[in-house]
């Protein structure tokens, strides 16, 4: 394998850097966020609403609950019956892994 003779592309010379143009010099109790402002006398805000605890006034429930709720449950059920008479039948590692590749799937 023969030397190149190309100058090698990192390289390292004798001059110290240059300092930053442009930029001032720290100084003591300098800081990098701004100061606060001193509010205004004289200038009053509005005052301040209380919030209540949940944010919104109204009702947590629909009153009266939709016709399709009922059809929902009745599924939900349906298919909690069909699960717990699965699992049952079943051995507690059988069910572990059954739980844990369900719960994998896409």
């Amino acid at each position: 394998m023969s030397a190149s003779t190309a100058p090698h592309p990192v390289h390292s010379n004798a001059d110290a850097p240059k300092p930053a143009e442009g930029l001032e010099p720290v100084t003591a109790g300098a800081s990098a966020t701004p100061a606060a402002k001193p509010a205004k006398e004289g200038k009053q805000g509005k005052p301040k609403k209380e919030k209540t605890a949940g944010g919104s006034s109204g009702p947590l429930e629909l009153s009266p609950a939709p016709e399709f709720f009922d059809e929902r449950i009745k599924i939900f059920d349906e298919y909690k019956a069909k699960y717990d008479a699965e699992v049952a039948g079943m051995s507690p590692l059988s069910r572990w892994r059954k739980e844990l590749t369900s719960s994998q799937a896409p």
